[in-house]
């Protein structure tokens, strides 16, 4: 039907956008800097993929959960706690990760790629907004309005190969990184702004963009200090993100507790 197509094209669209935000930095720097450099280039992605793989199995599901929700009277609580919870977990996940990326690269990556872990902290910051923006795109699908879905990921692409043809050629291979985690931002704030149409999302928006700065300082300082005082530092940034989320994670875990608690029960009373 005709519904149904026009519901499905833009979704081409936006698929192949999607692919070029994924890939179109590893053929320029191939283009720009040779095969030889894009080899320990792209052997950076191996820990974000790590993480890829949970978010796909998350997103799939939620959907779903998005679609047939939509239209209950309290969707914008339950709306807003899933994004503000799988905020929080991106966030401090990542934060955990940017910490412990020299020790994951000497397990993951063969000796003669270990300097590839440089590049990792900033595709993990691009990982957190691709995380986010897939969840947004969610409320998208659910209002059947595919083209705000396309767009926003078509302008990521347009930025991510303008900005890697210009990083590149000035700051070098990290900036096909920088070009990335930037593009995925766009998509990320395209989509926040233009998901006012369809639903009010109770989220603490400066505070996240706080968080995300401390992200971004975190992966600045792994990359430039060599000394074990960034650790000292880093330790410091990370306190303070889980202060700032202090009242989601207690809430969090509390929950968690709960659910325990009531399936321990639920054990004890079978016994």
């Amino acid at each position: 039907s005709k519904s149904m197509t026009d519901y499905s094209r833009p979704l081409i669209l936006n698929s192949i956008s999607w692919w070029i935000n994924n890939a179109s930095d590893r053929y320029i720097v191939t283009w720009m800097c040779g095969v030889a450099i894009n080899g320990v280039y792209s052997i950076a992605y191996k820990i974000p993929s790590i993480v890829e793989v949970f978010q796909s199995i998350f997103l799939q599901a939620w959907q779903i959960s998005a679609v047939t929700s939509f239209n209950d009277k309290d969707r914008e609580k339950f709306f807003s706690r899933i994004y503000t919870t799988y905020n929080l977990l991106m966030v401090l996940l990542c934060s955990a990760i940017i910490i412990m990326v020299k020790f994951i690269a000497r397990i993951m990556f063969a000796y003669k790629f270990y300097e590839a872990w440089v590049f990792v902290p900033i595709l993990l910051l691009a990982n957190v907004f691709g995380a986010m923006s897939g969840l947004i795109g969610g409320v998208f699908s659910a209002a059947k309005d595919t083209k705000i879905y396309s767009y926003s990921t078509t302008i990521g692409a347009i930025v991510n190969i303008i900005l890697n043809i210009i990083l590149i050629k000035f700051v070098g291979v990290i900036g096909a990184a920088i070009a990335t985690a930037i593009s995925y931002f766009v998509v990320w704030f395209f989509r926040i702004v233009n998901a006012k149409k369809y639903i009010t999302l109770k989220i603490n928006i400066k505070r996240d963009l706080v968080v995300y700065f401390i992200l971004v300082l975190q992966a600045v300082l792994m990359i430039n200090i060599a000394s074990i005082k960034v650790y000292i530092l880093q330790l410091i940034l990370f306190i303070s993100i889980i202060i700032l989320y202090y009242k989601e994670i207690n809430g969090l875990l509390k929950g968690l507790w709960r659910y325990v608690s009531t399936k321990l029960t639920m054990i004890g009373d079978k016994s």
